[in-house]
Formats: C-alpha cells, sequence, structure tokens
C-alpha cells in the first residue's frame, strides 16, 4: 500500500463525450513504482461511475494530515529524527499538543514555553520557489512580516512565490502546518536552500515542530545549526 498518493483527474468535454485522463503518482513506495498514466473516452455515466469508484478506492489517503498519526507516510519520521537528535547528543525537550496548522494556532497553545520576551524562538517557515525552479525554507520570527518581492534582492534569487503542497512534500517531507527548518535533513537532498533570519541566533530555544504538527521540539539555536551541519546543510543567517 502507499505511503502517499496523489492523485489528478482531469475531464475535457465535448457534446457526445468524456475525454477522461487519471494521473496517479505514487510517492515513496516501499518497491520502485512507475507513475500509472492512461487516457479512456467513454461516455458521461461512465466517467461519473469511474470517478465514484475512485473515489471510494484511494479517497482515503487525500485524509493525511500532518499529525503524528501519519508520520509513517513521511521519508523521516519524526520519531527517527528525535532518534537522531538523541543519538548525537542533542538536547531538546519535547511538548505534543494538539494538531497546529498556523501561527494563530500555535499562539493558543504556549503552556511550556518561554515568551518572545524571555527568549523563546517562536518561528515561522515559508516555503518558497523562484521562477528558475529554485527551493527555499525561509524561517523568521513569527510576527515578522515578509515583502517577498524585495527578498529576492536579500537571498539572490530570481521573483519568488509560494511553493505547492506537493512540492512541499516532496522536496522538504512533510505536510502543511508542520513546516520546520528540521525538514532540512530531508530538503538538504533536493537542493532546498535553508535562510534563517538573523534574530532567531539571539534566542534561548527555537521551537519548531519535528516534521509533524502535534509536536514541538525546543532547542538551543547553536545546536539546531550544528544538528543541520551535520547531515550536510548550511544555515545562512540573515537580516530582515
Amino acid at each position: 500500500m502507499p505511503n502517499c498518493l496523489r492523485d489528478v483527474v482531469v475531464l475535457i468535454c465535448n457534446m457526445n463525450q468524456v475525454n477522461c485522463c487519471i494521473l496517479l503518482h505514487y510517492d515513496y513506495f516501499s518497491v520502485s513504482v512507475e507513475p500509472l498514466s492512461y487516457f479512456l473516452s467513454i461516455d458521461r455515466k461512465a466517467a461519473i461511475t469511474l470517478l465514484y469508484l475512485f473515489d471510494l478506492l484511494y479517497g482515503e489517503f487525500s485524509e493525511l494530515d500532518a499529525s503524528s498519526a501519519y508520520q509513517d507516510s513521511l521519508p523521516v519520521t519524526s520519531d527517527q529524527l528525535l532518534e537522531m537528535l538523541t543519538d548525537k547528543g542533542f538536547f531538546y525537550q519535547r511538548i505534543d499538543h494538539i494538531p497546529l496548522r498556523t501561527v494563530a494556532d500555535s499562539k493558543q497553545v504556549r503552556d511550556g514555553f518561554l515568551t518572545t520576551q524571555q527568549g523563546g524562538g517562536h518561528i515561522k517557515n515559508l516555503y518558497l520557489r523562484d521562477k528558475k525552479k529554485n527551493s527555499f525554507l525561509l524561517v523568521l520570527p513569527e510576527d515578522v512580516e515578509i515583502d517577498l518581492k524585495a527578498l529576492p534582492a536579500i537571498i539572490g534569487s530570481s521573483r519568488l512565490s509560494f511553493g505547492s503542497e506537493n512540492r512541499l512534500f516532496d522536496n522538504l517531507g512533510v505536510r502543511p502546518g508542520a513546516v520546520t527548518p528540521l525538514a532540512m535533513v530531508t530538503g538538504v537532498h533536493h537542493a532546498v536552500t535553508l535562510y534563517m533570519d538573523s534574530r532567531l541566533r539571539e534566542v534561548v530555544y527555537l521551537y519548531m515542530h519535528p516534521l509533524v504538527n502535534d509536536r514541538t521540539v525546543a532547542m538551543r539555536p547553536e545546536d539546531v545549526e550544528a544538528f543541520l551541519k551535520q547531515h550536510g546543510v548550511i544555515v545562512n543567517w540573515v537580516e530582515l
């Protein structure tokens, strides 16, 4: 059974028939499986029946979320990441909580966290792509606003936009709501460049999701950088 299934269904209609193209794309199979594409030329009733059956068979995969309940669908699981940190001797504090998809959500769950005034590094993470198809992960304090039009001059990219959910998963191995600098353990293998706001070097602890959004780990910034360096990741500190 695939760990992750992404499907695209395209219908092109004319007066008498529906030309239906269904593309199934399997990611992170335990064995190598080529993407499957096929074209059908069928009447409308058959097309509707086909799509209904397709939804029954594969709809479950669209329900995967960013919580630890589905961590086995990730290229690196949260448990594996935490084991890496432990094995390498890096200190972290783990806090379990309800799934958090946004910064606004996370602000409602702060028991056991340092405040910003106390040195708590509460962050937001932006997965970006430029016109040349380069991928970037930008990490900055949660309340800092960023001008995407001005950012290329700072990081030396072409025009930037937010990357899609599929590209996020392909290149960083996480789902929306769980984006984190720790995802660079996967991103380093997909030419993702990491930029972090230099203000985050001064915090006591960085608070980050360990690849899933119902867990947070607190780590010292220097330990985060050292851990990522062990995985071949360069942290580019920038003033934003």
